[in-house]
């Protein structure tokens, strides 16, 4: 940490008029110390950056950063860990830094109100180590994370990449916490860095699940935001698109959860609970049932159901309509008149051409009665059950007798 406070003055006249400067403010941590907190808010904030310094730094450079609030169209959250700047108690350890931004969001969230769904964590080079613990702590409470100049290690950053596995003695070992965060992550990092080498963010970049296209700048470490406004501009457009996309995304999530409650815990408990497989079906042909086929002769055409013949033992029968008694009587006689050995048959017993055989008639089979329509039954035995049908056919039977009998006197004379 720096020997002396950069901003010890603007303090000091603070505390003896018994009163901090504007949005600035004491934080205790688990650990007792008290650290310094600055809130830059924004009007119409849609985000709250919470920005973490890097080494030899504290809150002195960035205490006046009012345009930062501007240019992130949001509120600008910066603060010093303990050992740092005039922070009281306590000395600079990891372990205090992880306390220190803790400290920090619990004061963001449940002091200043602070949405979590709209909070961007913002890590430099030795401030990436808190950063990326907070996002990996609290996955669902953070909506994007930007890392510029991020390290893998401490020992890392010495050692190169000789080293596969992180030492004991190794500090902030982001490399193996990267893989918990799933909120999107923007890693910026200078491709002449010396201090911590490119690669570090490259393999940062590659072991975020949910990494967007990483910004690569031809700068070294310390001089990565050093030129005038055409330089910084373009960057600044870029960390404001990545806050949009990352705030649209949360609120994607957030919708999404709210409109299906169970389906991320019926998606935890599928995978816990092992499928069941289907037993196999085993059959035992002895064990079914074969009904005998319908015999071959029976009618293709089964006899329509009629509401009269329903339900009845006997056939029912009714008297024939006028038209259709005159048209079967035609048709025996003229069956009869063509008997065998039979000469000069009678005109009279002819049919005639215009005879009305369409009409509807009731007939009785050997099982039950129904209607036939047209020239003949489809039944090949059918009978009359009328008392006046028969009488016409033996005054036919009669008639044909007289005239044959007329017919073979006339050959004898």
């Amino acid at each position: 940490p720096p020997a002396q406070c950069t901003y010890e003055k603007e303090i000091k006249d603070a505390k003896e008029n018994d009163s901090l400067p504007k949005g600035m403010a004491y934080v205790k941590t688990k650990h007792g110390s008290r650290i310094l907190v600055q809130i830059i808010r924004h009007r119409r904030a849609r985000c709250t950056v919470l920005y973490s310094h890097g080494n030899s730094e504290d809150l002195g450079p960035v205490i006046n950063n009012q345009y930062l609030s501007q240019w992130f169209r949001g509120n600008y959250v910066s603060y010093d860990y303990t050992g740092y700047g005039y922070s009281e108690g306590g000395e600079a350890t990891e372990e205090n830094v992880y306390n220190d931004i803790e400290a920090v969001y619990d004061y963001l969230i449940n002091v200043e109100k602070i949405n979590p769904n709209e909070l961007i964590l913002y890590g430099r080079s030795l401030g990436s180590g808190p950063t990326i613990h907070l996002a990996s702590t609290k996955p669902d409470g953070i909506a994007g994370m930007v890392l510029e100049s991020a390290l893998l290690s401490i020992v890392r950053t010495r050692c190169g990449r000789c080293i596969k596995t992180t030492w004991e003695s190794d500090l902030f070992p982001n490399i193996d916490k990267i893989h918990k965060i799933t909120a999107p992550t923007l890693v910026m990092h200078g491709t002449r860095d010396c201090i911590v080498p490119h690669y570090h963010g490259v393999h940062l970049a590659e072991n975020i699940k949910n990494a967007v296209e990483p910004l690569w700048l031809p700068r070294a470490h310390n001089n990565l935001w050093d030129g005038d406004e055409t330089y910084c501009r373009p960057i600044f457009a870029r960390i404001n698109e990545f806050i949009r996309f990352a705030v649209r995304e949360r609120r994607k999530q957030i919708l999404a959860k709210d409109a299906h409650p169970a389906s991320s815990e019926s998606k935890r408990s599928t995978l816990k609970t092992p499928v069941k497989r289907k037993e196999k079906l085993v059959v035992n042909l002895d064990d079914i049932e074969l009904t005998p086929l319908k015999p071959p002769n029976q009618h293709p055409h089964p006899t329509p159901d009629l509401p009269h013949v329903q339900n009845s033992s006997h056939p029912v029968t009714t008297q024939p309509t006028p038209a259709a008694e005159g048209a079967l009587l035609v048709k025996e006689e003229f069956s009869n008149s063509r008997a065998p050995n039979s000469r000069g048959a009678s005109k009279e017993a002819m049919p005639p051409q215009n005879s009305a055989v369409d009409a509807h008639t009731t007939l009785t089979s050997e099982s039950q009665s129904f209607v036939v329509s047209g020239k003949e039954s489809r039944r090949p035995s059918v009978k009359l059950n009328s008392k006046s049908a028969v009488q016409h056919i033996e005054a036919a039977s009669k008639r044909e007798a007289a005239s044959k009998r007329e017919s073979f006197s006339r050959n004898i004379a």
